[in-house]
């Protein structure tokens, strides 16, 4: 049986191809930390908002009566 080596040329295309997965997987990471951040920050200050109108509208509600 032969041994089969690889070409320079394939070599090189074989780490491009390892480079170019690596950096989509740390970008696909990072993506995904920064957008669940996002996501959390918007969810908060939404919540916040919900909460300062029913207060609102408990103090305009408690002031009329």
């Amino acid at each position: 049986m032969k041994k089969r080596k690889f070409t320079e040329r394939s070599r090189y295309i074989i780490i491009i191809s390892l480079f170019l997965v690596i950096v989509n997987v740390t970008l696909g990471f990072f993506l995904s930390y920064q957008s669940n951040k996002a996501l959390t920050s918007i969810i908060q200050g939404r919540m916040l908002d919900v909460s300062n109108t029913a207060a609102d509208m408990l103090a305009a509600m408690s002031s009329s009566v």
